[in-house]
């Protein structure tokens, strides 16, 4: 078998974290495969933090077992949103390190970026990407009975399902989960797996007979404590046991604190008969080690589960255990143990099976599957994907040589051009320099360019039109006057009047990097995606940005793409400047005309994805965004209404009695923004108020203007009122 480069990526890993499922099982395929003579790298998300030791002491840990730990290390220019910013310095970094095999982790997103790539041919053409699925975080949420109150949750959530559903294979330990995705309608690749991890080595010890059956001592909630592993209902369990009985045994749990306060939620509700301890310091070795001790059951107790690997390591290391028949918990025992050690997830079932396990003692339970095999089909699945990478990368080679190449030989005007460039223009001459010097120097030349002047009144804006003019004739472009009407309908002119087939809206303070055009001509062709847009490298000087970013960018910001539920309360598809199929634009009838309001790009780019055209993002800044102080989401005086404008893709496909509820969780979400944004600038406020205060002649004039801005613009406007007056 050729020895593979191999790198798992995951924010989990036992070690740094302390005891973790996810982290357990990476560790697990990582020994696995080293122990196949694999070059196995782990690329942990999360950098340096740990839990414990520094993150040197793992690394040397890791390394005396012939794998290597690369704390993965935060890009040059930072990202922003931040739910987007682990996923960034994870794709800087694996764009620049080559692999046969990436395992990425499908929890959190982190491998989004680099999943993106691929799906575009922008890169790793010959890696081939498995995404191995384990805690999705909605699933998560499931199990523990909770409302998403974070709205970057729908952001990680998106990220999980592309990374899923453009993988090359998905590996899931159980057929539970596979068929969960189905239930959520997560698109899966053709290739889905079902693959046990492997189990770890510490829990490899010579199993007892199965016949011995060991008398109970000690009860042992196992797991992380928290409602989604059953702590209410194992509570619930004890306190349908008799007292008698709970005097005669220790009740020990063994698990990870989360933010659920397991500690005062036991005191007050375990029966005073039990004799009970929490012990939270143990990494997943030892809490093995703890529960090996004869006399010692342990009880997982879970609402919802994948494929636990606190069951693996008991069945592996010969503990007797009770779990709940849930999940892909049933799949991991042999069919003649399921009806001794599980139970249903219920607080009558649990006690019934804890008052059997003292009354006759429990034996170990035997797998379905034995650690010996598991191994085997590891190894057999990196086996069959070595000959597949060799055969991709001389597909892909002969591909890449024959291939048309992108750009053609010559700078030339045709008559049907690819691309046509829709530049808008309103009364910038400064910046719409900068940006036609962007586009003059586009790699990519099938191009034309519409300059919509949107009713600029400026003499200077006026000249540079005129003298631009000759410049248009000679390269075929177009300058088209309006009447100031805004920008969705300075877009539509444009467009309408373009002759390519994929449409590129630019704004005049925005500025193109020199590949842009090719890039997004190259990826719209590969993916097949309707809708390209891109990240942004962010500037906020009036001078002309250099034409390369990384050293330059003041940070980086980087969309998501189509995700339809967090496009209701944020702008998650991308900027304007995006790359649009002209036959889009046609069906749906281009942009709204809205005078005086922004957003036309975003609700544009909701509508588009409400009727199914695919949206996807490049994980590369293509174009320098210039925050400008006079833009118009900047000096809008009717914020609500921009809001209202994007919301209405969403509020259409409502029942009129039902439109007011969304309005109402988009109003308090705007007002959430607010809020933290007056929290941010805490101090800054206090001497406002202060200035205030030492000038009382200014108080009634602040307080007017105050009230206007609050019935009009909401707390955000307020707070720009409150640092811009100046009496």
């Amino acid at each position: 078998m050729p020895s593979l480069r191999i790198c798992i990526v995951t924010p989990d890993i036992r070690g740094p974290i302390r005891n973790g499922g996810i982290g357990t099982a990476c560790e697990a395929i990582a020994q696995v495969l080293a122990g196949a003579g694999h070059e196995i790298t782990i690329l942990y998300a999360r950098g340096h933090y740990s839990e414990g030791s520094a993150i040197e002491t793992w690394v040397d840990h890791y390394a005396a077992r012939g794998i290597k730990l690369v704390p993965c290390p935060p890009a040059k220019t930072r990202a922003a949103p931040e739910h987007a910013t682990t996923a960034w310095n994870v794709w800087r970094w694996l764009r620049s390190h080559p692999f046969d095999v990436i395992y990425a982790v499908e929890w959190g997103g982190t491998a989004f970026f680099a999943v993106l790539a691929k799906a575009q041919g922008l890169a790793l053409r010959d890696t081939l990407i498995i995404v191995g699925t384990h805690s999705p975080t909605f699933w998560h949420l499931e199990g523990n009975r909770e409302l998403p109150y974070q709205r970057h949750l729908l952001a990680v959530d998106h990220m999980e399902r592309m990374s899923v559903g453009l993988a090359d294979i998905v590996i899931s330990p159980s057929q539970h989960l596979v068929e969960w995705f189905h239930n959520q309608q997560w698109s899966l690749p053709t290739q889905v797996r079902i693959l046990p991890n492997p189990v770890p080595f510490y829990a490899r010890k010579a199993q007892l007979p199965s016949d011995i059956s060991f008398r109970i001592d000690e009860i042992v909630f196992f797991g992380r404590l928290e409602p989604r592993k059953g702590l209410i209902l194992f509570a619930k369990a004890l306190e349908r046991m008799p007292a008698d009985r709970l005097k005669r045994v220790r009740v020990t749990f063994l698990g990870k604190r989360t933010g659920f306060d397991a500690h005062g939620f036991l005191s007050k509700t375990l029966p005073g008969a039990v004799d009970w301890q929490l012990i939270d310091d143990r990494d997943a070795e030892q809490a093995i080690s703890y529960l090996a001790r004869p006399g010692r059951v342990a009880v997982i107790a879970s609402l919802l589960e994948n494929s636990p690997m606190t069951v693996v390591e008991c069945i592996g290391r010969g503990i007797p255990f009770l779990a709940s028949a849930v999940g892909g918990i049933p799949e991991l025992l042999h069919a003649d143990d399921r009806d001794r050690h599980l139970f249903a997830p219920h607080p009558t079932d649990l006690a019934r099976a804890l008052l059997d396990a003292l009354s006759e003692g429990l034996t170990p339970a035997r797998p379905l599957i034995d650690a010996g095999s598991i191994d085997a089909h590891w190894r057999a699945l990196l086996r069959d994907l070595g000959k597949a990478a060799s055969a991709n990368r001389s597909r892909g080679d002969c591909e890449h040589q024959n291939a048309a190449a992108v750009r053609p030989a010559a700078a030339t005007s045709t008559p049907s051009p690819e691309v046509s460039v829709v530049l808008v223009h309103h009364d910038r001459p400064k910046t719409l320099h900068h940006a036609l010097d962007g586009l003059r120097r586009q790699t990519f030349r099938e191009f034309e360019v519409i300059l919509v002047d949107d009713g600029s009144d400026q003499e200077e804006s006026k000249e540079i039109l005129k003298i631009l003019q000759k410049e248009f004739d000679q390269r075929g472009w177009k300058i088209i006057y309006q009447q100031n009407r805004y920008l969705g309908a300075a877009r539509n002119i444009g467009w309408r009047a373009a002759k390519g087939r994929f449409i590129l809206f630019h704004d005049d303070d925005n500025v193109a990097l020199p590949s842009q055009l090719e890039i997004l001509v190259a990826a719209i062709r590969h993916s097949g995606a309707d809708i390209l847009t891109s990240a942004m490298a962010i500037f906020s000087h009036a001078d002309a940005p250099p034409t390369a970013w990384e050293q330059a960018a003041d940070s980086v910001w980087t969309p998501i793409g189509g995700c339809l539920p967090l496009g209701l309360i944020e702008n998650c598809f991308g900027d304007a400047q995006a790359l649009v199929r002209r036959a889009v634009l046609e069906e749906l009838g281009g942009f709204t005309e809205d005078y005086g309001l922004g957003h036309e790009d975003w609700e544009l780019f909701a509508r588009a994805v409400l009727a199914g055209y695919k949206l996807m993002v490049i994980p590369e800044p293509l174009f320098w965004y210039r925050l400008s102080p006079d833009s118009i989401l900047r000096t809008r005086s009717e914020p609500d209404a921009d809001y209202l404008r994007s919301a209405r893709p969403y509020l259409e496909l409502l029942p009129a009695p039902l439109r007011q509820v969304m309005l109402v969780a988009l109003a308090d979400e705007r007002q959430r923004d607010a809020m933290a944004a007056l929290s941010e600038r805490a101090p800054d406020i206090k001497t406002r108020l202060v200035w205030y205060a030492t000038h009382p002649d200014r108080i009634p004039h602040a307080l007017r203007q105050a009230t206007s801005l609050m019935r009009s613009g909401g707390l955000g406007a307020l707070w720009a009122h409150l640092f811009a007056y100046k009496g």
